[in-house]
Formats: C-alpha cells, sequence, structure tokens
C-alpha cells in the first residue's frame, strides 16, 4: 500500500500537481528507497517519451496522402471473378431448392397419379399446382434478393475474412478432434 502511495505521488509530481512541501518529502524518500526511485525513473521515461511524441507525430511524411488514396483505391476494388463465384453460387442454390421442390412435386404427383380420375382429387391438384406457381414466383424473388445480397457480400472485405476465420476454425477443429481420436485410439491398440 504505501508503494502504491508513493507511485500516486510521483505521477502527481511529473504532472506538476504537488506542492513544495510535498515535493521536498518526496525527494527525502526518494533518497533512501531505491524501489521507489526505479519507479520514478520508468514514470519519468514515459512521462518524457509522452511530451516528445507530440512534437514528433505532428505531420505525416511527404505523399503520406497519395499513398493511402492509392491503397484504398485497391482495396475498394471487386474483381470479376469474385461476382462470377457469386453468381455461380447463388444459381446453384436456386437450382438445388428448385430441384427439390421439383423432385417432391414429381414423386407426389406420381404417387397420386391413379387417384387423378376423381374430379375432386382434380380439383385439390389443379388448386395445389396454382398455389405452387405462386410459390415459384416467391421462390424466384427470393433468388433476386439474394442476387442482389451476394453482389453486396461479394464487395465487403469483412465478409472475405469471415470466410477466412471460418475456414481457418474449421481445419483447427478438425485437426483438434484428428488428434483427441489418435489418443483415445491409441489404449485401444495397446489391448489388441
Amino acid at each position: 500500500m504505501k508503494n502504491d502511495t508513493y507511485a500516486e505521488k510521483i505521477s502527481l509530481w511529473l504532472d506538476d500537481q504537488l506542492s513544495l512541501a510535498e515535493v521536498a518529502e518526496l525527494k527525502a524518500h526518494l533518497a533512501g528507497c531505491p524501489s521507489c526511485r526505479r519507479t520514478y525513473e520508468g514514470l519519468q521515461r514515459v512521462h518524457q517519451l509522452f511530451q516528445t511524441a507530440a512534437t514528433r507525430m505532428v505531420s505525416p511524411e511527404p505523399g503520406f496522402s497519395h499513398r493511402l488514396e492509392a491503397r484504398l483505391a485497391r482495396h475498394h476494388a471487386v474483381s470479376s471473378w469474385q461476382i462470377w463465384a457469386a453468381i455461380l453460387a447463388l444459381c446453384l442454390g436456386t437450382l438445388v431448392i428448385f430441384g427439390a421442390w421439383a423432385i417432391v412435386g414429381g414423386l407426389s404427383l406420381v404417387n397420386t397419379g391413379v387417384m387423378l380420375l376423381d374430379a375432386g382429387i382434380f380439383y385439390q391438384g389443379f388448386i395445389a399446382f396454382i398455389e405452387s406457381v405462386d410459390g415459384i414466383r416467391i421462390l424466384m424473388n427470393l433468388g433476386s434478393l439474394l442476387l442482389k445480397a451476394g453482389f453486396i457480400t461479394v464487395q465487403q472485405p469483412l465478409f472475405w475474412g469471415g470466410v477466412l476465420v471460418t475456414v481457418s476454425l474449421i481445419g483447427l477443429w478438425i485437426w483438434l478432434m484428428r488428434g483427441l481420436l489418435r489418443r483415445a485410439m491409441a489404449p485401444v491398440e495397446l489391448l489388441v
């Protein structure tokens, strides 16, 4: 507790917030206490660094703004392969959704094909078909929304950073699980 009190007093002294009597008392203590003297020397160096840092960092180097603008222009440029990759991924996703819908619909039609001779079942099937056409319209709107979101997402560097982090974490998880599996299998191999 005593060293903390003196460290606080040293900090106040460096900020010129102590009276002359307190400064004299602190100087007398520093003359006899090596621990507080080291604290004083360390804080004095930090204080001097902060005072000189303001004069060193006033203006950037010549040409800094031009280099920064050039880096920013390069950074926001999206290459065409990224756009095409996003479009391809969205199209494949849409095809998978439509394909699953078509398979399920086809299987249900095959199962009910014999019953289509009944007028009530035919009417229900016709109504279901009309509702599915409305569902296709909704899916098309969803596909359009996903395409637009894909274009926006591809332009964001945080997206690609997130993809990289996710892939890295999955790889780390697989590596850890393989290591744990090997350790768990070692005693079993010894028993056999």
